[in-house]
């Protein structure tokens, strides 16, 4: 410090410990605000770098996060998918049963008639399962064409998807299986309606089969984007949270120092008044 101590219009050492007690109450003020927020970096000027590389980190966690949800909206499909084919299968073994029934000369042309029946309103329902099978109201099953989702799992640096392929080449309903206008009203109608209904059975296990099999694949994606999510929330953690421990200990100083600046300036303040003595 530069100056008389015994000048009167300029206090010197007041001025000093002034700019100390100024500088200590800024970082003061900022270690308030860490501890209050929870956040070591409330403003870029905290840690521009650091707050670059944090929002990347973040961007890339909320990708993730919606990611995870676009998985579980596609495992959501392939569940609906699979209980639609759990009951086709349900409704074909039960068709298989009439057919056989009706194949044997065990029965009257009546009674065959009543079987026919109930065999054609399950090929009807079969049809009404696959024309009202929805996702929030997108068809998954068709009666000409199998069903196509692509599943966006990637993040802001890769894009990835899944494929989620429903039905066969020709769609999943009684025309796709070849059972369409099929009648078991005659012993040999329904023994040809029998080797259908065997192919039918083998394509919906087929079908729900690679449904199973695609769900698996989601599921595990899910797990390996959740890890990954979790990863990069926790190295965003260690560049924007607070380390508290660290910080309290940082605030206790600052305060201890802008505490004896405030002493010192008082004291600075008395020692320009002491001039006065002089005049005594």
């Amino acid at each position: 410090m530069t100056g008389s101590i015994f000048s009167v219009l300029n206090n010197f050492g007041s001025a000093n410990a002034q700019r100390n007690a100024m500088f200590a109450g800024n970082k003061l003020g900022s270690n308030l605000g860490h501890l209050s927020s929870g956040s070591r970096i409330n403003n870029a000027g905290d840690d521009a770098a650091g707050l670059m590389i944090a929002n990347g980190l973040r961007a890339d966690y909320n990708a993730l996060s919606q990611a995870t949800r676009n998985a579980n909206d596609g495992l959501g499909i392939a569940q609906i998918a699979d209980g639609a084919f759990s009951q086709m299968g349900n409704m074909l073994n039960r068709a298989t049963t009439l057919a056989t029934q009706a194949a044997s000369e065990t029965i009257g042309d009546s009674e065959r008639e009543i079987i026919n029946m109930e065999y054609q309103e399950i090929m009807k329902e079969i049809d009404r399962v696959v024309d009202t099978t929805n996702f929030k109201g997108e068809l998954l099953l068709s009666n000409d064409s199998p069903v196509n989702k692509e599943l966006f799992v990637g993040d802001t640096n890769i894009q990835s998807s899944i494929n989620l392929s429903i039905g066969g080449s020709e769609g999943a309903g009684t025309e796709a299986m070849g059972l369409a206008n099929t009648s078991i009203s005659t012993v040999a109608d329904a023994k040809d309606a029998l080797s259908l209904l065997k192919n039918a059975v083998s394509d919906v296990s087929k079908w729900r089969g690679t449904v199973g099999a695609q769900s698996n694949r989601i599921e595990n994606s899910i797990g390996i984007i959740q890890i990954q999510s979790q990863n990069l929330l926790a190295a965003e953690s260690a560049i924007r949270d607070t380390n508290m421990a660290s910080e309290i200990g940082k605030f206790t100083s600052n305060k201890i120092i802008l505490e004896s600046s405030m002493a010192t300036i008082a004291q600075a303040n008395a020692s320009s008044a002491m001039i006065l003595s002089l005049f005594k």
